[in-house]
Formats: structure tokens, sequence, C-alpha cells
């Protein structure tokens, strides 16, 4: 028997693929309490790198949980950390908000 089972990475592998089929969004575009998967970071170089170093990259699911009195910034929780993000650079976060919860 292989290292790859056929329900650990191909299903994996198979969710995602099926998940793309979701609406695409920015993240600054969910709803308090909606989930969404990263697709793509198009922030500048020093920006992606900091998303990167707290964790947010390619389908990684975050959640929207609190906006402040003036709707900026959003926190949102990223691998189990609440992070807050202005809006300008929330912006720059294309999510797909689909059919994903049992993927991550």
């Amino acid at each position: 028997m292989g290292y790859f089972t056929s329900h650990s990475f191909f299903d994996t592998y198979n969710k995602l693929d099926e998940m793309k089929s979701g609406e695409i969004m920015t993240l600054n575009e969910l709803s308090i309490g909606e989930s969404a998967i990263v697709s793509k970071i198009d922030a500048d170089e020093n920006m992606t790198r900091r998303l990167l170093d707290i964790g947010l990259t390619e389908e990684t699911k975050v959640t929207s949980l609190y906006q402040s009195y003036m709707k900026d910034p959003t926190a949102y929780m990223i691998r189990g950390a609440v992070i807050a993000l202005r809006n300008k650079d929330a912006k720059k976060i294309q999510v797909i908000r689909g059919h994903h919860e049992d993927v991550l």
C-alpha cells in the first residue's frame, strides 16, 4: 500500500477542485460570520510578506468575525488566530465563497 490512500490527499484535492466553482470575491466583501478560502493575494511585496507571515496563504480558510464601529478594520479568524485587516488590504485578497466547510 502506498503513502497516499484514496481518503487523504486525493479527497482533499477533489474537494478543493469542487470548491473552485464557488463565488469569487474579495475578502472585504465577506459578511460577518461568513467563511471563504483564499484563492489569490494581489498585494505589494511587503504586504504579501506580512500576510504570509501570519499564515494567510492560498487555500487558507478565513472567517470574518467582527467589524469596528467605522467598519474598518475587520477582524478575521486565520488559522486559529484573530487578525485585524484594513479594508484597503482585504480588497487585495481574492477568496472563494462556497461549499468548503469540510475542506480544511
